[in-house]
């Protein structure tokens, strides 16, 4: 199980990939899969 810091690590990790592919248009639509291949973050 992740440790709060490292929780904390991933959700800002995940919310700057959403925010760069999106390209900061809230309507553009991205899967977690297209996320999950750049950022190595565990389920």
């Amino acid at each position: 199980m992740a440790t709060p810091q490292e929780r904390k690590h991933y959700r800002d990790a995940i919310m700057k990939a959403l925010y760069k592919t999106t390209e900061g248009n809230r309507f553009l639509g991205v899967t977690g899969a297209k996320l999950c291949d750049g950022l190595q973050i565990p389920e």
